[in-house]
């Protein structure tokens, strides 16, 4: 599974290629393309913590 290190890159690397883009219109995809990667990193990473157990609190006795 990538992690959110590696959605972070391929955000960043997606602003790099917006720099270097010709026109606004590849501009703007590869911005939201960008936008995506972090969201999706987001994303991942609540999903992670909702199934961390929380260890600071104690499991209720049966």
């Amino acid at each position: 599974m990538r992690n959110l290190i590696n959605f972070q890159g391929d955000a960043m690397e997606c602003l790099r290629m917006a720099e270097r883009a010709k026109g606004q219109e590849e501009r703007s995809v590869l911005v939201d393309l960008a936008r995506a990667w972090v969201l999706l990193g987001e994303q991942l990473k609540h999903l992670h913590d909702e199934n961390v157990p929380d260890l600071s609190k104690p499991s209720p006795l049966n």
